[in-house]
């Protein structure tokens, strides 16, 4: 009795045992799909959340770039005299410091905004955006050296160039009134214009990031790669074809030559015929005098052209007298009726 209340005992406990184990098992399934959505739903909060910051970051961007906007416009507006008391400080200031270029100086600046915005995170970023200014400065540079400020200066004044820039708008201002007044000190004209065009090709090539000859190579390679001629081998056909050229228009020239004496010798040949036709009709007239047309001997004796009828002057048909009268006379024929007698 007892090993049998014992047994029973034993399998109540295993039973309870499993039905807990069950119904652990069961609750860790039930939790598991919460705990899930919980990190979905969390995950969600978070992706809503940074896109709203994303979409402020946005909208301040744009509120920057309208505010830099006006104050540009505000800018050239005051160049040009109509920004009031305000506008005439500024553009006493922008004319002073950047001279002639303070006209350029808004558009330069929202592009190299636009240019920061649009190339954040690159490592050429800063270099780009100083090679920029150094060609603004360069381009004052040649200004003031162009319009003869820095050769007529004696000395430096910084604040000379300031006032006078600012005065008479032109010139290159601070930057670059000072910039050309020592390149022409110590390089004169031809020198500081020399050195003006290699910083400004520098600062292209610093901006636009593409090597002259980089390109030139890529290119050589793209074109063998195509399997075109190089630029040797163009000229070499150019020159061959200009070659073939010439020898067709001398060809032509030839024939056209040779058409034209074919057409010179026949028409040769046809006025030997007619002239031999003309001869013979001639000759049958004068062999038979009743049937003779004076009328149409006459004119034909009096052309210079026609008036032996291809006959020389040995023929029987002529006989010249010592007084330079020529007589017609039909051979072996006694004279013509109306023919001056001897």
């Amino acid at each position: 009795m007892a090993s049998s209340k014992g047994k029973n005992a034993s399998t109540k406990r295993t039973a309870g045992s499993g039905r807990k184990a069950a119904n652990s098992k069961e609750s860790n399934k039930t939790n598991r799909p919460s705990s899930a959505a919980k990190r979905k739903a969390q995950s969600r909060r978070e992706s809503r959340i940074g896109q709203e910051e994303l979409r402020a970051m946005e909208i301040r961007r744009d509120i920057r770039l309208l505010i830099l906007l006006g104050a540009m416009v505000f800018v050239m507006v005051s160049e040009l005299g109509y920004g009031g008391v305000v506008g005439r400080y500024i553009s006493g200031f922008m004319f002073g410091v950047f001279g002639l270029t303070a006209y350029a100086v808004p558009a330069f600046v929202l592009l190299l905004v636009i240019f920061v915005i649009s190339n954040l995170g690159r490592r050429t970023l800063p270099a780009r955006v100083f090679a920029m200014v150094i060609l603004l400065i360069t381009a004052g540079a040649g200004i003031e050296l162009f319009t003869g400020e820095a050769a007529a200066a004696k000395e430096y004044s910084a604040a000379g160039i300031y006032l006078r820039c600012s005065a008479g708008k032109g010139g290159g201002g601070l930057l670059g009134g000072s910039m050309a007044y020592g390149m022409y000190h110590l390089l004169r004209t031809v020198g500081s214009v020399l050195l003006l065009l290699l910083i400004a090709i520098i600062c292209i090539l610093v901006l636009t990031q593409k090597s002259p000859v980089s390109s030139v190579r890529r290119a050589r390679e793209n074109r063998i790669r195509r399997g075109e001629p190089s630029l040797m081998e163009k000229r070499r056909e150019r020159a061959a074809r200009r070659r073939e050229e010439a020898r067709e228009r001398r060809e032509y020239a030839r024939e056209e030559l040779l058409r034209q004496q074919e057409e010179r010798e026949q028409l040769l040949e046809k006025e030997k015929e007619d002239r031999r036709i003309r001869r013979e009709r001639a000759e049958a007239a004068l062999s038979d005098p009743g049937n003779l047309d004076l009328n149409k001997v006459k004119p034909a004796a009096e052309s210079e052209e026609e008036e032996d009828f291809g006959l020389d002057e040995g023929s029987t048909l002529f006989r010249r007298k010592e007084g330079g009268r020529t007589r017609l006379r039909p051979a072996g024929t006694g004279a013509l009726p109306g023919a001056a007698q001897d």
